[in-house]
């Protein structure tokens, strides 16, 4: 995947570049693998990212790219409105790590623990008094 980039503004205001690039693919680039070309083209990390639109020109294997590139994924938090779709998936996330966190705890505790007499041992010697 070829890129070219055709314009580089840059929006003090918001802290981000907002970036006009033509990619030359064999098939329409997803929005994953454009995020990865832009941000190793600009040498930030892909989370730092934001596709704004992927449009082909007609009969050809060229695709525009309209993207905004921030200097950190803080910065682009801070800005960029959240689809109802990744909110759901982050809250997912976080709620596995909770689950993970609290069975690994679990585990520690249980390990921790001393081992019990088996019941039979213990019903014996109430039978013999």
């Amino acid at each position: 995947m070829k890129l070219k980039v055709l314009e580089n503004n840059s929006n003090t205001l918001f802290n981000r570049k907002e970036v006009k690039v033509e990619v030359e693919s064999s098939s329409t680039p997803g929005r994953e693998e454009a995020t990865n070309a832009i941000a190793h083209e600009f040498k930030v990390i892909a989370d730092a990212v934001k596709i704004m639109g992927i449009q082909g020109i007609f009969g050809t294997s060229v695709f525009k790219i309209r993207a905004n590139v921030y200097d950190s994924k803080e910065d682009k938090d801070a800005v960029e409105l959240k689809k109802k779709k990744d909110i759901e998936r982050e809250k997912k996330k976080v709620e596995a790590a909770k689950a993970e966190k609290e069975a690994q705890q679990k585990a520690k505790e249980e390990a921790a623990k001393p081992k019990e007499t088996p019941k039979e041992e213990n019903n014996e010697e109430a039978k013999s008094e």
